[in-house]
């Protein structure tokens, strides 16, 4: 029997590249290329024609909520391959610069299905991180730590480990801070961890474990340029 699918609709936010209006023909998106050899097929795509196919997947899923992952994969690489092809018969040459790392352009081209679920994890960590730290804790220090715990856990709820595992390390690809890396590795790897011990809860419940092992010193932060545990400080 064919696993069933629910969807559910969510603001666009795929690792930090922000959505917005979408033009009616993508072809107006001609900008921040992206490349990949996919399945022997070289695919040249922009960062915002990305954002046009997870839109399309998403008001796909609405209409059809009992998808397999396959349906829906295949439904995506079509527009996929048909933008690709209309980019290359223009001859289109351009330069990718922020947003997605190739790498996690790579596993989007390769599982837009599974991108999707992962858009909406990062919509719900970064949410939370909102909640429950305030702004001067959540770059490289307890927040921060929470964000990748609590995106990394959801992540490996959604997708399964192995493919969480993928894009949290397809995100650290391009990083130049070694030590920023590092405290960012070692964080999804706790979180994770947290879901195969805490399987049958929910994301809220799983929210405030990811909080219990930050404010526990179990997670990393960095203070004075060194990787140190986590605590409670920076909690609203």
């Amino acid at each position: 029997m064919k696993q069933k699918i629910v969807f559910i609709t969510v603001v666009f936010l795929l690792l930090g590249v922000m959505g917005h209006n979408l033009a009616k023909d993508p072809k107006d998106y001609l900008t921040r290329e992206l490349s990949v050899n996919d399945e022997n097929q070289n695919i040249s795509l922009t960062e915002t024609q990305l954002e046009y196919v997870f839109d399309l997947g998403e008001k796909y899923l609405l209409e059809n909520s009992t998808s397999t992952e396959e349906e829906v994969d295949t439904y995506m690489k079509n527009i996929i391959y048909t933008l690709s092809n209309e980019n290359n018969s223009l001859d289109f040459v351009g330069s990718y610069y922020g947003g997605l790392t190739k790498e996690e352009f790579y596993l989007s081209v390769r599982h837009p299905f599974k991108a999707l679920k992962v858009k909406k994890c990062v919509n719900k960590a970064y949410a939370k991180t909102t909640e429950f730290y305030v702004d001067d804790a959540t770059y490289k220090k307890n927040g921060d730590a929470f964000r990748h715990v609590y995106w990394n856990a959801l992540m490996t709820k959604e997708i399964g480990a192995e493919y969480a595992e993928k894009f949290a390390t397809a995100h650290e690809s391009e990083s130049e801070d070694a030590l920023d890396t590092l405290m960012d590795m070692k964080n999804n790897k706790i979180g994770r961890s947290l879901v195969k011990k805490y399987s049958k809860i929910s994301d809220d419940e799983i929210a405030n474990k990811a909080r219990t092992e930050v404010r526990n010193g179990n997670c990393y932060q960095i203070v004075n340029e060194e990787l140190i545990s986590t605590n409670a400080e920076g909690e609203r």
